[in-house]
């Protein structure tokens, strides 16, 4: 069995994000090459999908000061102390005075090794993930980019990544057009043509999106008068 196939009904593709957001950094790389391998749009979405304190670091505050009261000032320190400085600041002024001192005074003292700090930040993605599933922190609202699409895992088997843009079909259009030897702009009529084309391409893209979640809409309500109905 390919290592995505049980992932691929619906919450996998949130069960197989947590699996790799809660791996050592390794061994987690090697597992994305694995996915990679079988279906490059899977690993694409997971890694932009995936929770890390770097990310976490550009959150507001207000979001911030939501997830680190719900932790010991252990954990906090220990998943801090392989952070630059500017970072800690950060995490640091999500704190209550109370509690940051008690962090601060433990990053002082404490020397944690590599696998307690890993162990340490992957509990705070936990307490994340937890919070999100919860409903206590909307991610669409604190980071629309991690945001998860409810029926991601039907547009990422049919090939399609959710996070696709009208942007990132024009790069990847221009890309083509240039290693085929064509300018992508300018005069000429090959050019009108790949505009046409583009056009074309971004507005089929935004309706197959459309449809593909139409549809699961559909699937959910004939789902949910099954049930009624057995």
């Amino acid at each position: 069995m390919a290592m995505i196939d049980r992932y691929k009904k619906k919450g996998g593709f949130v069960q197989l994000l947590n699996l790799i957001e809660t791996t050592a950094p390794a061994k987690a790389e090697k597992f994305l090459q694995m996915i990679a391998e079988e279906s490059p749009v899977w690993e694409a979405e997971i890694r932009k999908k995936c929770i890390s304190l770097d990310r976490m670091s550009t959150w507001n505050q207000t979001y911030l000061m939501e997830v680190f009261p719900r932790l010991t000032p252990n954990v906090i320190g220990t998943a801090l102390s392989s952070l630059p400085e500017e970072k800690k600041q950060i995490f640091l002024g999500a704190l209550a005075f109370s509690e940051r001192r008690k962090v601060e005074d433990f990053l002082k003292e404490a020397k944690p090794q590599p696998g307690e700090v890993a162990s340490c930040q992957m509990k705070i993605i936990n307490e994340v993930r937890a919070m999100v599933s919860q409903g206590a922190l909307k991610l669409d609202k604190v980071d629309a980019e991690l945001a998860i699409p409810e029926n991601i895992e039907d547009q990422l088997n049919s090939g399609m990544s959710p996070s696709a843009s009208a942007k990132d079909i024009d790069v990847a259009f221009d890309s083509v057009a240039a290693s085929a030897g064509v300018p992508a702009s300018g005069g000429g009529s090959s050019s009108e043509e790949l505009m046409l084309l583009r056009k074309k391409i971004v507005s089929l893209t935004q309706e197959n999106q459309l449809l593909k979640q139409q549809l699961q809409t559909m699937k959910d309500k004939l789902d949910t008068i099954r049930k009624a109905a057995a």
